[in-house]
């Protein structure tokens, strides 16, 4: 694989067209929730704001899981704000973007 202008690597020739399609959705709603602005439009973070680019899949799908049922404490309270209205399928695509970010 080979990186692209769009930061993710480029898998059109092994990833199914679902996982690229879920790739599509989840920037959409990285981009709709403003992830890119309190995590920077690269998802490296800032001062108290952690990086979610490169992070493991499963530890970001745990993260914004707990978050929406508040299992996460001590975290910032905007994070329970941000992914309330979102489903669990959102999750599921967000991590398997963000995971795949350099």
């Amino acid at each position: 694989m080979r990186p692209t202008p769009n930061g993710l690597d480029s898998c059109t020739n092994c990833c199914p067209r679902p996982l690229l399609i879920s790739a599509e959705k989840a920037r959409a709603l990285s981009q709709q929730h403003r992830c890119n602005f309190c995590h920077q439009a690269n998802y490296a973070g800032q001062e108290n704001v952690p990086r979610l680019a490169g992070q493991r899949e499963d530890y970001l799908l745990k993260a914004l899981r707990g978050y929406k049922d508040n299992s996460r404490r001590g975290y910032d309270a905007q994070m329970s704000e941000v992914v309330y209205p979102l489903k669990d399928e959102d999750f599921v695509d967000l991590a398997y973007f963000l995971a795949r970010m350099k």
